[in-house]
């Protein structure tokens, strides 16, 4: 387990294309110092997308 802090560089709306449907990540945090890439199921929950686990990977969709 790793304690140490990371600066958030920036925030922003992150914008990402599923076959020519837009739609945006709110408040992306961009920490330049961490070396992997996290996602907060919680976070997308909450911006109204369903988030689906199975073998072949994780499936995000959005409402409606």
């Amino acid at each position: 387990r790793d304690d140490t802090t990371h600066p958030i560089w920036h925030v922003d709306n992150f914008p990402f294309d599923k076959e020519g449907n837009q739609t945006y990540l709110k408040n992306f945090l961009y920490v330049p110092t961490i070396t992997k890439n996290l996602v907060s199921v919680g976070q997308f929950m909450e911006q109204g997308m369903q988030v689906y686990f199975n073998h072949r990977g994780c499936f995000i969709e959005k409402e409606g």
